[in-house]
């Protein structure tokens, strides 16, 4: 009995030890103004210890109408990175891509680039607390194909303009773009200038006390099983919250465990949206689907999807909801991945096919 309360006081100790280490470490490495310039990707520690200091110390979760800061808050990555080869690798293998060569895919790049929205979110300029919030929509931008090797600047803004929803939640956008640039070459904190290459618009929704589970997304409305076409059909292992975040830096407790979800309203943990849409990009490229450059990825989250999972992904060309002929999904894409085109339309439902859980769209980009 003694063995057994010395190993649980050991452990409890522990804990708190490595706590106490984490809040130490995130004041040493908290940053106070709202325009931050890095040297290198924020680490998962020092983006841990700062969440752990805004629960503790600082943020609350938000209220209705809160005011935003008036100062901008931008994160911009100073030094030109190449992705990361074994986290792209990973990456790959994770979200079920068909081949590890050529040009980048279409997601990886905010995987690689979240780290920067986490500490944009995380900074004092920000009101709201990063832990809880959810995904609502993501637009992702290509405006040609991007090689592993290249060299890039990112940079990460916080949009000024924020707006509650109808249950009461606050819709933040996130904005992250990226430039090629030469290697060895810095810019400021505005990016080195021209176009860029790659830009990510999040829209994140932070909840309030009051709504909890229920504002996880856009409004779910049924699906209608018969205007879809199947394109595969997916297990999602109930360790995809975890081995995901350990890729994009993201260890928001809603992804990682059924303990640490049940404290945001979720009974279990749940899939990280932007891996279901590099799932779904991965499932559209494995059926002979490529994406178009200047490309545009998009996708609105209608419900959260509990881990595990099954999920059917799906396709929806424009002209079978007039009721015209339906094509096949390489003609659909062939018509759709045009300038100026319809694009092509695909989704997620639920195993049983009653459910819409992801409705998005690939198209040829009119502009950034």
């Amino acid at each position: 009995m003694e063995d057994s309360t010395l190993a649980v006081a050991s452990g409890l100790a522990g804990f708190i030890f490595i706590l106490g280490v984490l809040i130490l470490y995130g004041l040493s490495v908290s940053h106070r103004k709202p325009q931050l310039q890095l040297e290198a990707w924020p680490s998962i520690p020092q983006l841990v210890g700062q969440a752990l200091i805004s629960v503790l110390f600082g943020k609350r979760r938000g209220k209705p109408g809160s005011p935003a800061k008036d100062k901008e808050i931008v994160v911009t990555l100073v030094r030109p990175v190449r992705f990361d080869a074994p986290r792209l690798a990973a990456f790959h293998r994770l979200a079920c891509y068909p081949s590890t060569s050529g040009s980048t895919p279409l997601m990886y790049p905010i995987c690689q680039a979240f780290r920067l929205n986490i500490q944009a979110m995380l900074l004092p300029a920000f009101p709201y607390p990063v832990l809880g919030s959810v995904l609502a929509r993501h637009t992702t931008v290509m405006t040609r194909a991007v090689g592993a090797e290249e060299a890039l600047v990112y940079s990460a803004r916080v949009e000024p303009v924020q707006r509650t929803t109808p249950k009461g939640d606050i819709e933040v956008d996130l904005v992250t773009e990226a430039w090629a640039v030469p290697a060895g070459s810095k810019c400021g904190a505005g990016g080195p200038g021209g176009a860029p290459v790659w830009r990510s618009t999040l829209t994140v929704i932070i909840l309030t006390r009051k709504t909890g589970q229920r504002s996880a997304g856009a409004a779910p409305a049924p699906a209608q099983p018969s205007t879809w076409s199947l394109i595969d059909k997916w297990t999602v292992g109930g360790d995809v919250g975890r081995r995901y975040g350990a890729l994009n830096g993201d260890l928001n407790p809603i992804h990682l465990s059924a303990v640490t979800s049940r404290l945001f309203g979720f009974k279990r943990p749940i899939a990280h949206a932007l891996f279901l849409m590099a799932r779904a990009e991965a499932s559209l490229r494995s059926a002979g689907v490529s994406p178009v450059f200047p490309a545009r990825f998009e996708a609105s989250f209608k419900r959260p999807t509990l881990l595990p999972a099954r999920l059917q992904c799906v396709w929806q060309p424009e002209d079978q909801q007039s009721g015209g002929a339906s094509p096949s999904l390489a003609q659909a894409a062939k018509a759709g991945l045009v300038a100026g085109g319809p694009g092509l339309v695909w989704g997620l439902l639920t195993e049983d096919g009653a459910k819409e859980v992801m409705v998005g769209k690939l198209s040829v980009a009119e502009g950034m």
